[in-house]
């Protein structure tokens, strides 16, 4: 123990001779901290709530007017499709009939038309709009 206070001794020494080796140095006035000031928060746009497109069987008057409200879906609720995938997932859950026989072999195999869904909705056009 007394080895260990005569070293605390020692190290105080040293230390005072260092200090006042040191040049003065004037107080350094305390600069208060930086006010940051935050943009007002902007909430994120509110997605208009739209229903769904009623299910298309495959009558060819009512193709075109499927399609512009599945289009209306991915504009104006965005956040709701992350990739193109899950807009043609969604394209798909609102078949029912000839449309659904089309699209699920696709699906399954994953056909590229599953990953690009302008391309999907353009071939489905091809196959089941009176107006092509």
């Amino acid at each position: 123990m007394k080895a260990y206070e005569s070293q605390q001794v020692r190290i105080g020494q040293v230390l005072d001779s260092i200090l006042s080796r040191l040049p003065s140095t004037p107080a350094v006035a305390e600069i208060p901290p930086a006010v940051v000031v935050s943009p007002p928060a902007m909430s994120p746009a509110r997605e208009p709530q739209i229903p769904p497109p009623p299910r298309f069987s495959g009558d060819p008057q009512a193709c075109r007017g499927f399609v512009t409200q599945c289009q209306i879906q991915f504009e104006f609720q965005p956040s709701q499709f992350s990739c193109e995938r899950a807009k043609v997932c969604f394209v798909m859950s609102r078949l029912e009939g000839k449309p659904l026989e089309w699209a699920t072999p696709l699906w399954e195999s994953q056909s590229p038309l599953t990953f690009d869904v302008k391309e999907f909705l353009r071939m489905f056009r091809t196959i089941f709009d009176a107006y092509k």
